[in-house]
Parts: structure tokens; sequence; C-alpha cells
């Protein structure tokens, strides 16, 4: 049996860590690109924590995760309006914590039956409140025209983050071709710098993967919750 031919390493330091550098960061952004797929689909039925996309300091990389973080920000945005207004609803009525939109809606109805009403602003639905009602009332129609008014355009740039995402995805998986010319930048020092780093960066990349990955999902959740929202309004109200 003839011996394996072993492969040489550069004897200069900085070519040596330029040519483990490469190696050590190309392997690992292949792991993780080639990993996201389906290593997530599998773990899709477990709920796992949508972290915030965070810049990487690599500018092939962070080229695709600002859009990306943009996207994310905007079904964040979309949500937290909904958190926002059940909170001030619950405050004005003085309900539990635990209680749910819908359920701040019907004691809404219940104690101001008579002083609210539908009506339509702009072709959405808004809460039209009489002068004569009582403060908490109005508190809480305010609460809920408050998240009326932002729907529109919430449900507008939660659609558009989702159709975008797929494109972001897909740019993301030629990051382990492009690594290899990101190294080239740095030069020596830097490249040191950058593989002392790997353990970090390879953490922030397949987290902002898994996060780019779930945008249609939460598109379409917040889309239809938004809608939801509305919809029981109008039939609480009506």
């Amino acid at each position: 049996m003839s011996a394996q031919p072993i492969e040489r390493l550069p004897t200069n330091r900085a070519s040596f860590w330029l040519h483990m550098g490469g190696r050590i960061c190309a392997m690992l952004m292949l792991t993780l690109v080639l990993g996201g797929g389906p290593a997530l689909a599998k773990k899709k039925k477990k709920k796992k924590k949508i972290y915030k996309i965070e810049m990487t300091g690599i500018d092939t990389f962070d080229a695709v995760f600002k859009p990306a973080r943009k996207m994310d920000n905007k079904i964040r945005s979309a949500n937290r309006n909904v958190r926002k207004s059940k909170k001030a609803l619950t405050k004005a009525l003085k309900l539990s914590k635990g209680t749910t939109y819908t359920e701040g809606l019907k004691e809404l109805k219940r104690k101001g039956k008579k002083y609210i009403k539908v009506v339509q602003s702009g072709g959405m639905p808004r809460l039209s409140v009489k002068s004569a009602a009582p403060d908490d009332i109005k508190q809480g129609v305010d609460a809920v025209n408050t998240l009326l008014k932002k729907v529109p355009a919430a449900i507008k740039d939660v659609n558009s983050a989702a159709e975008a995402s797929d494109d972001l995805v897909k740019a993301a998986m030629k990051f382990p071709q492009q690594i290899q010319s990101e190294l080239a930048k740095t030069g020596s020092s830097g490249l040191i710098a950058l593989v002392t780093k790997v353990p970090k960066l390879s953490k922030t990349v397949l987290r902002n993967l898994r996060t780019m990955k779930s945008i249609p999902g939460r598109a379409a959740d917040t889309t239809k919750d938004l809608g939801k929202i509305s919809n029981t309004i109008v039939k609480t109200f009506k």
C-alpha cells in the first residue's frame, strides 16, 4: 500500500495563518450554511428563540444581513404595536395581566356599549366614542385606534419583508464562496484577529440565518393576527 502524500504547510508565519485561517473559516461557513437548511427544517416543530440579526464586521456578510435586519425589525415592530395596544387597553380597563386582546375588546364593549360605535376611515375600521364616555372607556378606545391606524402600513411592510427574504437567504448561501475573498482583504494581522473570533462569528451567522429563514412564517402569522384583530373589532362593536 503506497503512502499518502502529506500536505505541506507554509513555513512563513503570515502565510501559515492565511492558509489555516482560510481553510478553517471556509470549512466552518460551509458547515453552517449547509447545516442551516435541513437541520433547521428538522427542528421546525420545536419553537426556538428568534434572535435579532447582528452585524459580523465582514462586508460581504453584512451586505446581506443589513437589509435582512430591516425586514426582521418590521415584523418585530408590528408585533410590538399589538402588545402596546393590548397593554394600554388592559391598563385602561384595569384588567388582569393575562387578558387576551379579544377579551379586552369584549370588556370594552360591555362597559362602553352605549358610547362606542364602529366607523370607516380611509377604508379601515376605527372606533368612535361619545364625549360623554368615562375616561377609562376613552382610553380603551384610544388604545384600539392607535393600533388600527398602523395596521395597513404594518401589513404592507410585513408582506414586503416576506417576499424579499427568500432572495437574501439565497445570497447568504453563497457565503462559503465569498469568505476566501474577504479573508484576502484583511491581511495577515487582520486574519489572525478574525480567526480568533471564529466561534462568536459562527454563532452570529447561524442565528442570523435562522432568523432570516423564519421571516416568511412570522410574517404570515403577523398578517393573520392583524387581520383577525381588525375583524374582531368590527364584529364586536357592530
